[in-house]
């Protein structure tokens, strides 16, 4: 049962998005004077809608009410916190620091203490963790109860990666796919997702720590110089910070690692 209803989840999620960021590509090469980080911006919410319409076709009302209340649980443990909180930024800071020692150029944070809080509550929002997790928390959710929880989230890191592909061909502001290789895209997105998933399974499927997870990535890429708008096809900041992101999933994983996942969250139910 929980196959039949990842196919109509990817569906939905994929077929929302991609037609979003298609009208994107569309604007762009007609030259069209119409908002394209709002298209942008709206195809972020396909996993959200997905969600939500699977949710509700599985269980109606009460079981969509209880998945997204998942949403605003605080009870995941400060370790799991802190960790979701500050790794990334962390990680980021010191893959900049380190570039900028080795190659002597100055190291310099890209936003202020000031501006700091407008910016993470403006990622949080409309920047991809509230449009984005509640979906991908649903998908976990069911390919737990089909594979190994490891398996499972090396299939959501690939899935996630690929949902984004269209960016990869679109210029539009706040978006860095145009200007790196889908491959270490990619490989960042399994990274990250393992650490995602860490916390999640730590805190019993507890959907806040992956949005602050992926909030605290968003804000890692914008408070220091990970991936310069620019051709180069190297990009050594972003290889080194994928390098350290899989170093500490693995750490993560492998000293402290979640319990194995109850094959039947609460919103699933026996259906």
């Amino acid at each position: 049962m929980a196959f039949n209803r990842i196919v109509p989840y990817i569906a939905v999620s994929f077929g929302f998005a991609w037609l979003c960021w298609g009208a994107c590509w569309f604007i762009f090469s007609r030259h069209l004077n119409l908002p394209l980080t709002l298209f942008a911006i709206l195809g972020s919410f396909g996993p959200f809608i997905g969600a939500a319409i699977c949710s509700w076709a599985g269980g109606g009302a009460t079981a969509t009410l209880r998945f997204f209340a998942r949403g605003f649980k605080l009870n995941m443990g400060w370790r799991v916190f802190l960790i979701a909180f500050l790794l990334l930024p962390a990680i980021s800071t010191l893959t900049a620091a380190l570039y900028a020692w080795k190659t002597g150029q100055h190291f310099a944070f890209q936003i202020s203490w000031a501006e700091l809080p407008i910016a993470y509550v403006w990622l949080f929002i409309l920047g991809g963790p509230v449009a984005e997790e509640f979906g991908w928390s649903y998908l976990s959710d069911r390919l737990d109860k089909q594979f190994d929880y490891r398996l499972a989230t090396l299939c959501l890191g690939i899935i996630w990666g690929f949902w984004h592909l269209p960016l990869f061909f679109l210029t539009v502001p706040g978006l860095m796919q145009r200007y790196i290789p889908f491959a270490g895209f990619l490989l960042m997105s399994i990274s990250t997702r393992f650490l995602f998933s860490w916390a999640y399974h730590k805190s019993n499927r507890n959907i806040l720590s992956n949005l602050i997870f992926h909030n605290a990535l968003n804000l890692s890429l914008s408070i220091v110089i990970i991936v310069p708008q620019s051709p180069d096809p190297y990009h050594p900041r972003l290889w080194l910070l994928i390098g350290l992101s899989a170093l500490s999933a693995f750490a993560l994983w492998g000293l402290a690692p979640p319990p194995a996942p109850n094959r039947t969250p609460p919103d699933i139910g026996a259906r």
